[in-house]
Protein backbone atom coordinates (compact mmCIF):
# COMPACT_ATOMS: atom_id res chain seq x y z
CA UNK A 1 0.00 0.00 0.00
CA UNK A 2 1.33 3.65 -0.68
CA UNK A 3 2.98 4.88 2.00
CA UNK A 4 2.13 1.72 4.13
CA UNK A 5 4.84 -1.28 2.81
CA UNK A 6 3.10 -4.60 2.14
CA UNK A 7 3.48 -7.87 4.67
CA UNK A 8 3.95 -10.99 2.55
CA UNK A 9 5.04 -14.45 3.63
CA UNK A 10 6.35 -17.99 1.68
CA UNK A 11 7.70 -20.99 2.07
CA UNK A 12 9.91 -23.01 -0.15
CA UNK A 13 12.37 -26.18 0.13
CA UNK A 14 15.97 -25.78 -0.93
CA UNK A 15 18.99 -28.52 -1.26
CA UNK A 16 22.21 -28.08 0.39
CA UNK A 17 25.13 -28.42 -2.44
CA UNK A 18 28.06 -30.55 -1.12
CA UNK A 19 31.28 -28.95 -2.94
CA UNK A 20 32.88 -31.64 -5.05
CA UNK A 21 36.50 -32.34 -4.84
CA UNK A 22 38.47 -31.21 -7.86
CA UNK A 23 38.81 -33.96 -10.09
CA UNK A 24 42.64 -33.30 -10.26
CA UNK A 25 42.77 -33.14 -6.67
CA UNK A 26 45.73 -36.16 -5.59
CA UNK A 27 46.95 -36.14 -9.03
CA UNK A 28 50.74 -37.01 -7.51
CA UNK A 29 50.00 -38.00 -4.13
CA UNK A 30 52.93 -39.14 -2.80
CA UNK A 31 55.34 -37.94 -5.56
CA UNK A 32 58.39 -35.20 -3.83
CA UNK A 33 58.57 -31.93 -4.97
CA UNK A 34 61.67 -29.34 -4.74
CA UNK A 35 60.57 -25.82 -5.10
CA UNK A 36 64.02 -23.39 -5.28
CA UNK A 37 62.97 -19.82 -5.45
CA UNK A 38 64.59 -16.55 -4.63
CA UNK A 39 60.81 -14.81 -3.74
CA UNK A 40 59.63 -16.04 -0.48
CA UNK A 41 55.78 -14.90 -1.80
CA UNK A 42 55.61 -17.01 -5.02
CA UNK A 43 57.63 -19.65 -3.64
CA UNK A 44 54.65 -20.29 -0.89
CA UNK A 45 52.16 -20.06 -3.99
CA UNK A 46 53.74 -22.92 -6.23
CA UNK A 47 53.79 -24.81 -3.43
CA UNK A 48 50.38 -24.46 -2.22
CA UNK A 49 49.65 -25.27 -5.68
CA UNK A 50 51.82 -28.55 -5.68
CA UNK A 51 50.63 -29.66 -2.22
CA UNK A 52 46.90 -29.51 -2.89
CA UNK A 53 47.80 -32.01 -5.95
CA UNK A 54 48.96 -34.19 -3.73
CA UNK A 55 52.77 -33.36 -3.72
CA UNK A 56 55.08 -33.35 -0.78
CA UNK A 57 57.12 -30.58 -0.82
CA UNK A 58 60.26 -29.05 0.19
CA UNK A 59 60.82 -25.14 -0.57
CA UNK A 60 64.04 -22.75 0.13
CA UNK A 61 65.76 -20.24 -1.84
CA UNK A 62 69.46 -21.96 -1.60
CA UNK A 63 70.98 -24.13 -4.03
CA UNK A 64 72.77 -25.69 -1.24
CA UNK A 65 69.79 -26.71 0.60
CA UNK A 66 68.40 -28.01 -2.69
CA UNK A 67 71.15 -30.25 -3.80
CA UNK A 68 71.27 -31.32 0.10
CA UNK A 69 67.84 -32.27 -0.49
CA UNK A 70 68.39 -34.22 -3.38
CA UNK A 71 71.10 -36.01 -1.63
CA UNK A 72 68.97 -36.92 1.44
CA UNK A 73 65.87 -38.14 -0.94
CA UNK A 74 68.57 -40.45 -2.81
CA UNK A 75 69.69 -41.80 0.79
CA UNK A 76 66.04 -42.60 1.60
CA UNK A 77 65.82 -44.56 -1.55
CA UNK A 78 63.98 -42.37 -3.06
CA UNK A 79 63.75 -39.98 -5.87
CA UNK A 80 62.75 -36.09 -6.30
CA UNK A 81 59.67 -36.40 -8.78
CA UNK A 82 59.61 -32.65 -9.91
CA UNK A 83 62.30 -29.88 -9.52
CA UNK A 84 60.19 -26.28 -9.64
CA UNK A 85 63.01 -23.58 -9.57
CA UNK A 86 63.78 -20.32 -11.25
CA UNK A 87 66.08 -19.77 -13.98
CA UNK A 88 69.21 -17.83 -12.68
CA UNK A 89 69.30 -20.42 -9.89
CA UNK A 90 69.61 -23.58 -12.21
CA UNK A 91 72.03 -21.67 -13.87
CA UNK A 92 73.80 -20.75 -10.96
CA UNK A 93 77.66 -21.59 -10.53
CA UNK A 94 77.98 -23.47 -13.44
CA UNK A 95 74.32 -25.39 -13.58
CA UNK A 96 75.17 -26.74 -10.17
CA UNK A 97 71.58 -27.72 -9.55
CA UNK A 98 71.34 -29.36 -12.56
CA UNK A 99 74.38 -31.73 -12.28
CA UNK A 100 74.76 -31.76 -8.86
CA UNK A 101 72.62 -35.08 -8.58
CA UNK A 102 74.25 -38.15 -6.89
CA UNK A 103 75.79 -40.81 -8.66
CA UNK A 104 73.15 -43.19 -10.19
CA UNK A 105 70.42 -40.90 -9.34
CA UNK A 106 67.55 -41.16 -12.07
CA UNK A 107 67.69 -37.61 -13.48
CA UNK A 108 64.62 -35.19 -11.72
CA UNK A 109 62.02 -33.90 -14.45
CA UNK A 110 62.48 -30.17 -14.29
CA UNK A 111 60.52 -27.00 -14.71
CA UNK A 112 62.59 -23.66 -15.34
CA UNK A 113 61.11 -20.17 -14.09
CA UNK A 114 61.37 -17.41 -15.81
CA UNK A 115 60.71 -13.59 -16.25
CA UNK A 116 59.41 -11.81 -18.99
CA UNK A 117 62.43 -9.95 -21.67
CA UNK A 118 64.85 -12.58 -20.57
CA UNK A 119 67.41 -10.47 -20.84
CA UNK A 120 70.05 -12.98 -19.37
CA UNK A 121 69.55 -15.28 -22.01
CA UNK A 122 67.76 -18.05 -19.28
CA UNK A 123 66.44 -19.84 -21.97
CA UNK A 124 68.85 -20.63 -24.89
CA UNK A 125 71.22 -21.84 -21.90
CA UNK A 126 68.60 -23.84 -20.22
CA UNK A 127 67.73 -25.42 -23.63
CA UNK A 128 71.47 -26.42 -24.32
CA UNK A 129 71.71 -27.82 -20.66
CA UNK A 130 68.45 -29.97 -21.68
CA UNK A 131 65.48 -27.96 -19.82
CA UNK A 132 62.88 -27.78 -22.54
CA UNK A 133 59.78 -26.55 -20.34
CA UNK A 134 60.08 -23.41 -19.32
CA UNK A 135 56.82 -21.25 -18.17
CA UNK A 136 57.00 -17.04 -17.28
CA UNK A 137 56.57 -16.10 -13.91
CA UNK A 138 53.43 -15.44 -12.98
CA UNK A 139 52.33 -18.95 -13.43
CA UNK A 140 48.17 -19.89 -13.24
CA UNK A 141 47.66 -23.06 -11.46
CA UNK A 142 46.41 -24.99 -14.69
CA UNK A 143 49.14 -23.50 -16.65
CA UNK A 144 51.58 -25.13 -13.79
CA UNK A 145 50.19 -28.59 -13.38
CA UNK A 146 49.98 -29.13 -17.03
CA UNK A 147 53.28 -28.32 -17.25
CA UNK A 148 54.65 -30.71 -14.58
CA UNK A 149 52.51 -33.55 -16.24
CA UNK A 150 54.44 -32.74 -19.60
CA UNK A 151 57.84 -33.31 -18.01
CA UNK A 152 56.88 -36.30 -16.00
CA UNK A 153 55.37 -37.45 -19.53
CA UNK A 154 51.74 -38.02 -17.88
CA UNK A 155 49.65 -35.46 -20.12
CA UNK A 156 46.82 -36.71 -21.31
CA UNK A 157 46.92 -37.79 -25.51
CA UNK A 158 44.00 -35.70 -26.06
CA UNK A 159 43.22 -32.29 -24.64
CA UNK A 160 39.51 -31.30 -24.47
CA UNK A 161 39.52 -28.05 -26.92
CA UNK A 162 36.62 -26.01 -27.14
CA UNK A 163 35.44 -23.91 -30.34
CA UNK A 164 38.07 -22.47 -31.87
CA UNK A 165 36.49 -18.91 -33.60
CA UNK A 166 38.89 -18.60 -37.27
CA UNK A 167 39.68 -15.79 -39.29
CA UNK A 168 37.39 -15.68 -42.21
CA UNK A 169 40.40 -15.95 -44.83
CA UNK A 170 42.15 -18.71 -42.31
CA UNK A 171 38.89 -20.31 -42.45
CA UNK A 172 38.28 -20.05 -46.53
CA UNK A 173 41.68 -21.38 -47.28
CA UNK A 174 41.13 -24.74 -45.09
CA UNK A 175 38.01 -24.73 -46.85
CA UNK A 176 39.68 -24.84 -50.31
CA UNK A 177 42.35 -26.95 -48.87
CA UNK A 178 40.81 -29.54 -47.57
CA UNK A 179 42.03 -32.31 -50.32
CA UNK A 180 45.98 -31.17 -48.96
CA UNK A 181 46.97 -30.66 -45.71
CA UNK A 182 48.32 -27.49 -45.03
CA UNK A 183 51.83 -27.62 -43.88
CA UNK A 184 52.29 -25.42 -41.01
CA UNK A 185 55.84 -24.14 -39.19
CA UNK A 186 55.45 -23.24 -35.65
CA UNK A 187 58.30 -21.68 -33.45
CA UNK A 188 57.19 -21.59 -29.66
CA UNK A 189 60.01 -21.76 -27.61
CA UNK A 190 57.46 -23.00 -24.56
CA UNK A 191 57.17 -26.58 -23.91
CA UNK A 192 53.27 -26.37 -22.68
CA UNK A 193 52.14 -24.05 -25.57
CA UNK A 194 54.14 -26.50 -28.05
CA UNK A 195 51.96 -28.97 -26.87
CA UNK A 196 48.80 -27.16 -26.94
CA UNK A 197 49.01 -25.56 -30.35
CA UNK A 198 50.09 -28.57 -32.00
CA UNK A 199 46.79 -30.23 -30.95
CA UNK A 200 44.63 -26.92 -31.55
CA UNK A 201 46.13 -27.13 -35.42
CA UNK A 202 45.08 -30.64 -35.07
CA UNK A 203 41.50 -30.32 -34.47
CA UNK A 204 41.73 -27.84 -37.38
CA UNK A 205 42.77 -30.32 -39.67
Amino acid sequence: RPGQGSCFHFSGTFGVEVAAEPASAGDFSGQHALVVMRNAAAAETMTAILRTRGFDVFKTARVDDALQDLSRTARMGSRCDLLLADADLLLADQARLLHGLPQGVSPTPVVALGVFGDSGGHAARLRTEGVNCQLIKPVADDELLDAVRLVQGTLPATFELGEITLDQSLADTLATSQDDALRVLLVEDNAVNQELAVRMLQKLG
